[in-house]
């Protein structure tokens, strides 16, 4: 007798557990076998589950834990049967077939072969998960989307530091979505990652990269599905500590702001996390409980090194000495004007702390043999104290170039997140129902310090002994500033907020099982909430951008800006003159509901499709409708062929349609009357005539706004080609369709919320006055068709080649290559050349002056990515080495696009493209090989220690991974001349740090581990 545990198949897209669905046959002659009784026994299960066969054969389990489960069969007239080790996968179903043998035929041995899951042969979705194993054997960071960004083709760390999120097949990091145990923690105002925990506490972590079913949605890019790890009728546990010394972590390369003084050297001092996990029954198949923490901190010591310029020898223009005797000039380095000499006269030791502490607790609870309720629990609370900013994370590209008020202060940060799951069977486990209600809060402070009335950026070079006088002295014998800064920031913090962010939210979701059909459908609702307090220390914000306050044009060098709102008079200016900071709260209000089916037409074709409904009501600072979007609908289609009908293959392919779920970044900036007044300063630092008042007002939007998506279109194949050894290859093309940002038609006077391309001009009939000139059609009258804008673009075209060996034989491996591009003139949600996280209302499309060059390759275009990542266990070469593994990771990504970015005349820096996108070239190609070794020492029956080292980035790379993309700080117009180069752009003044690195890989560090588990 023959029983086979085949791969995932017809997934039915349970959030929160996976299911099991199989054919009992008669041995012989393969006939169906009815009324038999199947029994699923795990640890991870409370009590047993029972199924019968149909009359066909099938059985079907539903809403198991993931884990390993034996199944039991035992039928009239036929031998009792068990099948072990069979695997349950978060969101998948796993297909057993089995051969029963009557008992009217004589057998002396019965066997049962077992083999775990490989292949999702009846899903057309494509995703990534991290099981134990690999996290045992193979190197991994801390961070769960981290970790499986590692081994998820398709995928890719978005290249700005300040924003650092996972792309998924081209997609920004704000787009993507989070969901633990059923729960949707996504960032409520940017859509951000606020719930970055380690895999110790879960027992499945999946991305869903393309092609998943109606269930899941709001998110344009993946979805990180998590199910926390639940107790047990035994009691189980861990202690843990990993720790990264700063002493095993090589010298960090500086971040280097050319021709500048102030120097910043990061030394870590120790970067740890440790805790521990308990997991066990209150009431023995009744009541379990899990709890974990996992405390996390970094210490790092930050030199802020102050070093002056030097002038010991005579140089030509490319730094080749002359003479050996100074010129009057400042000395370069050999072949690099930009970068000139220094040496340090001071250091001051500044510290940097990170803390989090992380914290889950689940309890699971029988209320009878076919339903389950679970409340979970998931909290982050931490904070950041010294200095604030991370190395790269502000204009000045170190976080340090300033007043100590504006580099040192505190950030408060964290979530606290708690989620009622039900799941229950009825009608002779034919119908399963889920049940879930549960709340997101997100907390983010940074508290004001000042110190003077005005925080200003001076964006020119001037001497630091003009600011910190004797930090570096200005030797009157030279002829030119010795101890330069550009980019210098003073005035106390900067921009201060107080925010808090929730969301609750509820759902229903019921499954049928009708003959061979997984009929699902379900409704859920969300509302979400958005409270800030906001503003400048000093109440303003001032850029100097040249020495004189007007250029030889007129043009403003000199601007100060306040938060501000339109009143009859004049602007009203938040936060000065006596006037509250700005504040508001606002609101939206989603409904969903969606209705799918997979069915599997027999044991080779599966077909799964449906429709998926979204509806958005964003709401203004008054509890007012601001924008109402009834009808989003996403229609997805898949498709799976298993040519040998036993899960050994798979050929698959999916059509979709994906929508965006706004954030509240928009309720905030566009439907709560803040705006920016924007005045020229003159020498004197008073305002030069009347301000340029940007927004102040709710934005109006247009009137046939629809929703933001794209359309997405893989074909694929996998093929066990030996036990457990699986090829694949698969080709995905995805398209914006449409998108939602702020336009101004008129350069700045009205802002609308629209569909940029579509319904630009489709304005209510009160602003159409003012748009006459910019939406005139042809015979010179208002047209409400026109366009003003061209459409957003933003198209990805991929193809990967896979191969993945789940671990047996004392080895596993994971390895993928990625052929890809990412093209456009629209990023998505975050626009990473300038930095901006203001989903939906980014300056990408405010005015018609801001469009041009933009077309070319996006931020996050990599041409090539490649991913290898193993292990093995040395007992399978000597006996005497068992318990030792070895374990080894490459990853290998081509550069991303680089840019000649200017200043706009109203926006300011970097928001000029001067050139085409992606003119300037790209950053390096970058490698980076990480190795651990791990040694399991038994202690006692059901104890056992753990002792780990990992070396991450093996050989010390340390290449660019983000440079200075900013040509110059000057006011700058788009060279729209086709086939023009640099060469024939003219410049107030050239930006001596721009194609310098502003972010670096990590240096080689060792990570030392122990791990306790009973």
């Amino acid at each position: 007798m023959a029983a086979h545990a085949l791969d995932p198949g017809p997934a039915l897209a349970q959030r929160t557990g996976g299911s099991i669905r199989g054919r009992v046959l008669r041995a012989g002659d393969e006939a169906a076998v009815a009324d038999v009784v199947v029994y699923a026994v795990s640890p991870s299960l409370q009590g047993e589950q029972i199924a019968v066969t149909e009359s066909d054969g099938t059985f079907t389990f539903t809403l198991l834990p993931p884990g390993a489960y034996v199944l039991r069969f035992e039928g009239d007239g036929y031998r009792p049967a068990s099948v072990p080790d069979v695997e349950v996968r978060l969101g998948q179903t796993t297909p057993v077939r089995l051969g029963l043998v009557p008992t009217s035929i004589e057998a002396e041995e019965i066997v049962v072969q077992s083999e775990a899951p490989t292949i999702s042969r009846g899903s057309a979705q494509t995703s990534a998960s991290l099981d134990d194993d690999l996290l045992r054997i193979a190197p991994q960071p801390r961070r769960f989307s981290d970790a499986i960004e590692q081994v998820a083709p398709g995928t890719t760390v978005e290249p700005r530091g300040s924003a650092r999120g996972i792309s998924v097949l081209g997609a920004t990091g704000l787009e993507n979505a989070y969901i633990i145990d059923g729960l949707n923690v996504t960032g409520v105002g940017f859509g951000n990652e606020p719930v970055a925990l380690p895999p110790d506490f879960f027992e499945a972590i999946e991305l869903k990269i393309g092609g998943y079913m109606p269930e899941f949605g709001r998110s344009t890019g993946g979805i990180f599905n998590l199910s926390l790890r639940r107790g047990g009728n035994d009691f189980h546990g861990s202690v843990f500590g990993n720790f990264r010394p700063g002493f095993l972590q090589a010298d960090r390369l500086g971040v280097y702001r050319a021709g500048e003084s102030i120097l910043r050297q990061d030394s870590l001092l120790m970067d740890m996390d440790f805790g521990g996990s308990l997991g066990g029954p209150i009431i023995r198949d009744r009541l379990w409980f899990f709890v974990g923490f996992n405390p996390q901190m970094t210490f790092t010591d930050v030199h802020r090194i102050a070093q002056a310029r030097i002038d010991e020898v005579t140089q030509d223009e490319q730094g080749n000495v002359t003479a050996e005797t100074p010129d009057g000039l400042p000395d370069i380095a050999p072949g690099n004007p930009a970068d000139q000499r220094f040496r340090e006269v001071g250091r001051r030791t500044l510290g940097r702390e990170v803390i989090t502490y992380n914290v889950v607790g689940r309890l699971t609870f029988a209320l009878d043999a076919e339903s389950t309720l679970s409340l979970s629990y998931i909290g982050n609370p931490g904070s950041i104290s010294g200095v604030r900013r991370a190395v790269g994370e502000s204009r000045s590209a170190n976080g340090v170039s300033g007043s100590a008020d504006y580099y040192l202060g505190e950030r408060e940060v964290g979530t606290h997140n708690l989620v009622l799951n039900y799941q229950g069977h009825f009608l002779d486990r034919s119908l399963q129902v889920e049940a879930f209600a549960g709340m997101h809060t997100e907390r983010d402070v940074i508290r004001p310090r000042v110190d003077s009335a005005t925080f200003q950026n001076v964006g020119f070079e001037v001497s630091l002994d003009d600011y910190e006088p004797g930090a570096c002295p200005d030797d009157p014998s030279t002829p030119f500033v010795d101890c330069p800064v550009r980019d210098y920031i003073f005035g106390g913090t900067g921009s201060w907020f107080d925010e808090t962010t929730d969301r609750y939210t509820a759902g229903l979701r019921l499954t049928h099982l009708l003959a061979g059909h997984q009929i699902r459908y379900g409704v859920d609702v969300e509302y979400k909430r958005y409270a800030s307090t906001r503003g400048y220390s000093g109440g303003s914000f001032e850029q100097h951008f040249a020495a004189d306050p007007f250029d030889a044009e007129g043009g403003a060098n000199w601007q100060r800006q306040y938060y501000a709102r339109q009143d009859e008079g004049g602007p009203h200016l938040y936060g000065v003159d006596g006037n509250a900071p700005f504040s508001a709260v606002a609101s939206t209000v989603t409904l969903s509901a969606f209705l799918q089916d997979v069915w599997e037409v027999d044991e080779h074709l599966t077909v799964s499709g449906g429709l998926r409904w979204d509806y958005e009501m964003i709401m203004d600072s008054e509890g007012r409708p601001g924008i109402t979007i009834p009808d989003e609908i996403a229609p997805r289609l898949g498709v799976t062929v298993d040519p040998t009908g036993v899960g050994r293959s798979r050929i698959f392919a999916s059509y979709g349609w994906f929508y965006e779920s706004v954030p509240l970044d928009i309720n905030q900036r566009a439907f709560s009357a803040e705006g920016t007044a924007l005045y020229d300063i003159g020498a004197d630092g008073q305002p030069v005539g009347e301000p340029h008042v940007l927004g102040g007002a709710n934005a109006a939007t247009v009137n046939q706004l629809q929703g933001q998506y794209h359309s997405e279109i893989i074909l694929g194949a996998e093929y066990e080609l030996i036990p457990h050894l699986v090829v694949g290859a698969q080709a995905t093309y995805r398209n914006l369709e449409r998108a939602i940002e702020d336009i101004s038609p008129d350069d700045g006077q009205h802002y609308f919320i629209a569909n940029p391309g579509v319904n630009d001009c489709d304005v209510p009939e009160e602003y159409r006055e003012p748009l006459s000139a910019a939406c005139a059609g042809p015979d010179g009258s208002y047209d409400p068709t026109s366009t003003v804008f061209s459409s957003p673009v933003r198209r990805y075209y991929g193809v990967s080649f896979t191969l993945r060996k789940d671990f047996s034989d004392h080895w596993m491996m994971r390895a993928s290559y990625t052929l890809s591009r990412a093209e456009g003139n629209y990023t998505g949600l975050f626009a990473a050349d300038n930095g901006q996280a203001d989903p939906n209302i980014s300056s990408q499309y405010d005015l018609p002056s801001l469009v041009y060059n933009r077309m070319g390759p996006l931020p996050n275009d990599r041409t090539h990515v490649i991913r290898v990542s193993g292990g093995y266990e040395l007992g399978g070469l000597m006996p005497e080495l068992s318990g030792l593994t070895v374990g080894l990771q490459y990853i290998g990504r081509s550069g991303t696009p680089l840019s000649y970015l200017g200043r706009h005349e109203l926006y300011g820096r970097r928001e000029v493209f001067i050139l085409p996108r992606g003119a300037a070239g790209r950053t390096p190609f970058t490698h980076q090989v990480d190795m651990s070794v791990g040694y399991d020492i038994p202690l006692t029956q059901g104890m056992a220690l753990n002792l780990s080292a990992t070396v991450f980035n093996l050989f010390n790379f340390q290449e660019a991974t983000e440079l200075d993309q900013e040509y110059t700080t000057g006011v700058a117009q788009p060279n729209r001349t086709p086939g023009a180069s640099i060469d024939d752009v003219e410049v107030s003044s050239v930006n001596p740090t721009f194609g310098q690195a502003r972010l670096r890989q990590e240096p080689l560090r060792v990570q030392l581990s122990a791990r306790l588990t009973f």
